[in-house]
């Protein structure tokens, strides 16, 4: 309490301490009056700052409210966009599953097929070396009538 070491002063040192305490005082007011004004500046531009973000805020919900809307108006177009191009994949898959099954049914029937033709020119080879065995066999017995022949001849 500044009141109880004043007792013992004069009266001018009492005033100058006073005095003193009161330009304190003044100068601590002013301060928190500083304080106040910039406090005050501070939430204002608070608000401000917190009112843009709510405006952005406001305008990126509207904006998703109408992509949504929009969504939701296109949904079923892309829905039967979406099924009528899953059913012509899979008729193309079907399709390429059938190509591979004739191209697999093809490659043994060409297998078959080179098969037949050796077996064919094996039974071409086979049907010369006959006419070769049946050729000789008629030479050679022929030569052997001829020898019988002048054999009973003689």
């Amino acid at each position: 309490d500044g009141g109880s070491s004043l007792r013992g002063l004069s009266a001018v040192q009492r005033i100058s301490q006073l005095n003193e305490r009161k330009n304190q005082l003044e100068a601590r007011v002013k301060e928190l009056q500083r304080a106040l004004q910039e406090e005050r500046r501070n939430s204002e531009l608070l608000r401000q700052s917190h009112k843009t973000n709510v405006e952005e805020y406001v305008q990126k919900a509207q904006k998703a409210e109408w992509e949504l809307g929009q969504y939701k108006k296109n949904e079923d177009k892309w829905k039967k966009e979406f099924e009528s191009k899953s059913v012509v994949a899979a008729k193309v898959a079907q399709l390429e599953e059938d190509k591979m099954q004739l191209r697999s049914k093809l490659e043994r029937q060409g297998s078959v097929k080179r098969k037949s033709e050796i077996i064919e020119q094996k039974a071409v080879e086979l049907e010369k070396e006959n006419l070769r065995l049946h050729s000789q066999l008629a030479r050679e017995l022929h030569r052997v009538k001829t020898e019988v022949d002048l054999r009973i001849a003689i």
